[in-house]
């Protein structure tokens, strides 16, 4: 359950910075914004006590941000390229190098059908900057408005 909130709280924040021209103060905003949501959701999903709730969305939110403080839109653009047309565990990896961030996304899955959605896909990310990294692997939909959003 832990890793599905993360992988929605990454592909959200993708989503979100990607369709944005923003500064990444403005995305470490928009990515504690929904990490901490995405927490706070997580929490009530699993019945978690008002402490647990409150640490979900304090975590998320933490998480979100980093997340949302590194990537920029050419990132999450990439991102959304990489899950869109790679084949089945092809990597790529890519560097910003305004953000000193490297990333590596891998979809790990040919696409599959998920509540109607034929257009599935499960991924695994990384990102990583001053040697440490961050991972998560989760499932993204390419939805009717063109993006992929994570499901899993």
């Amino acid at each position: 359950m832990r890793r599905m909130i993360m992988s929605v709280a990454l592909l959200t924040t993708i989503g979100l910075v990607g369709c944005s021209t923003n500064s990444q103060k403005e995305n470490t905003g928009v990515g504690a914004v929904t990490g901490g949501v995405i927490g706070g959701v997580g929490a009530a999903v699993v019945g978690a006590s008002p402490v647990g709730a409150v640490a979900s969305v304090v975590g998320g939110a933490i998480i979100g941000g980093v997340i949302g403080h590194s990537m920029d839109s050419t990132d999450s653009v990439k991102g959304s390229t990489v899950i869109q047309n790679n084949p089945t565990n092809h990597t790529t990896k890519w560097v910003n190098h305004k953000t000193g961030v490297t990333y590596t996304m891998t979809p790990t899955s040919d696409l599959f059908t998920v509540n109607g959605n034929p257009n599935c896909r499960k991924f695994y990310f990384t990102s990583t900057k001053h040697g440490k990294m961050h991972h998560r692997n989760g499932t993204a939909c390419l939805m009717q408005d063109g993006n992929w959003h994570s499901v899993r």
